[in-house]
């Protein structure tokens, strides 16, 4: 079968008319634009490198959440994930674990690990964003979601360089506030 009379073409652009967080202000009315009004793509040199904070919620996030997953597993203690998240999602943490337990139980097979494939970040304040994304368990891409803040944590201090006082020093530190996981 030929087929000359056909043409394609590439999907249109589409762009958000609302404010994000982080997002410069344009100060401009959302409004039709003729094609031919349209500006050009700014290069990739042009394009704005992202926000400091939102690097670190990132980095946070991936590593909170292989460390959750590997909780889920059994191949570290929740007491690993206590200083990462708030105390129900501790209890939360469990209560999967112990569904994944029985349903390890019934299986045939030994029970697949869980690998974090995919996190994406987004800010909603200065001190807060959401992430959500995806991971895999054998054959099985499943996903998660949550939310992080950033909050005052007092600073451990450690062992053996004095006596033991409790610490007052505190620093600011990502937590995990709320999650999802499928």
């Amino acid at each position: 079968m030929e087929t000359t009379h056909l043409l394609a073409r590439p999907a249109p652009r589409y762009e958000h008319s609302g404010h994000w967080y982080g997002s410069p202000q344009l100060g401009l009315s959302v409004e039709l634009v003729a094609p031919a009004a349209r500006a050009s793509r700014p290069s990739a040199s042009a394009e704005r490198a992202p926000e400091p904070t939102a690097r670190d919620a990132r980095t946070f996030v991936v590593s909170a959440m292989t460390q959750v997953l590997e909780v889920l597993d059994r191949r570290r203690p929740v007491a690993r994930v206590a200083e990462l998240v708030v105390p129900h999602v501790v209890d939360q943490i469990i209560a999967l674990q112990r569904i994944y337990e029985v349903a390890a139980a019934g299986a045939e097979s030994a029970p697949s690990t869980a690998a974090l494939r995919r996190v994406h970040i987004q800010m909603c304040g200065p001190g807060e964003a959401e992430f959500f994304g995806n991971y895999l368990r054998g054959e099985r891409v499943l996903a998660f979601a949550g939310r992080v803040e950033h909050v005052s944590q007092r600073v451990r201090k450690t062992p053996g360089t004095e006596p033991y006082r409790r610490s007052k020093r505190t620093e600011l530190r990502w937590r995990i506030r709320s999650i999802a996981l499928g």
